[in-house]
């Protein structure tokens, strides 16, 4: 117990720390950001029909054509081995819109994988845009895309009150409930009537202020809350329920208003698990080009565990 007050003590001082750094949340200046952290690194970028993880105004101020990010694991056991290429995505935008993302699979330096999603030529619908898999020799199989958790969806119903989206391989239902009058555990269910494997998002997919699965009605289940700055919109804080667990990630800005940094603690039955500090480095124009993970549990600390790279293709 001495060992786990400790620990959290030592938390609270680091965090201060990080604050101290940054500007505080009331001070945040009116940026506009090309990542929506609320999306990023999330289950929400495993949703292809929604491809909300960049900020249309600030593709379009900087005329950004393609963005290629690659994510590479260290070994913190070997320093041998160094940094190892696991993924690589390659987003493909004409005036702000997304048309098309590839991602490639490696292992050992090779790649293994290669899937392809294209979407419908148009705007897109409050973040939704219609998804299709292309297919050719080296896409992956429907089994290993299925095992991914990558997910489409096409729209079934739309009124005033709420959006309904199906997901195409499992049948499951997306509903967005718009209107906060109808935000009440009793309201969703007489109106959507969700079942178990449906899942309910109270908000926008730009803006979701809640997401959970329901269970027995009117009771909720993997809910995940989302904090804004009243004003701003800007993301503070995420809270995740995952039965036993709970992770609460906790974001930073600078003074220029920029996020820098955020905190991913994970705890169970309020007992403290895991941390995971999270790094941005941004270049002259403010975009993101390294972002670092790094981990640390409560009896020892990993080191820096992944690294993500941007590189950006501009219009001439």
């Amino acid at each position: 117990m001495f060992k786990i007050a400790f620990i959290l003590s030592l938390l609270w001082l680091v965090s201060c720390t990080e604050r101290k750094q940054n500007a505080p949340i009331g001070n945040i200046k009116p940026t506009k950001e090309l990542l929506r952290y609320s999306v990023f690194q999330s289950e929400k970028e495993k949703l292809l029909s929604f491809p909300v993880l960049f900020n249309k105004y600030v593709l379009n101020a900087d005329r950004i054509q393609a963005i290629n990010r690659k994510y590479y694991v260290i070994d913190t056991a070997d320093a041998l081995t160094g940094k190892t290429l696991r993924e690589e995505r390659r987003y493909n935008f004409v005036r702000g819109s997304m048309i098309s993302m590839e991602l490639f699979y490696y292992y050992d330096d090779r790649q293994v994988g290669r899937m392809k999603i294209g979407y419908k030529k148009g705007a897109s619908q409050n973040g939704f845009k219609e998804a299709f898999i292309e297919r050719d020799s080296g896409a992956v199989t429907n089994k290993e895309f299925m095992e991914s958790g990558f997910q489409v969806h096409q729209i079934v119903k739309k009124q005033r009150r709420y959006v309904a989206f199906k997901e195409k391989s499992s049948g499951s239902m997306l509903y967005f409930m718009h209107n906060k009058a109808y935000w009440g555990p009793l309201s969703v269910d007489s109106i959507l009537h969700p079942s178990p494997l449906d899942r309910v998002v109270l908000g926008s997919p730009l803006y979701p202020f809640k997401s959970y699965r329901v269970e027995n009605k009117i009771k909720e289940k993997d809910a995940t809350t989302y904090s804004y700055h009243p004003y701003l919109k800007r993301i503070q804080r995420i809270v995740t329920e995952d039965f036993p667990f709970t992770t609460t990630r906790t974001f930073f800005y600078d003074k220029e208003g920029y996020c820098n940094s955020y905190i991913d603690s994970t705890f169970s039955s309020k007992e403290f698990l895991m941390r995971t500090a999270t790094r941005i480095e941004l270049n002259a124009k403010k975009l993101p080009v390294k972002i670092t993970h790094k981990k640390e549990t409560a009896f020892r600390k990993l080191g820096v565990t992944s690294i993500e790279q941007f590189e950006y293709d501009f219009a001439k």
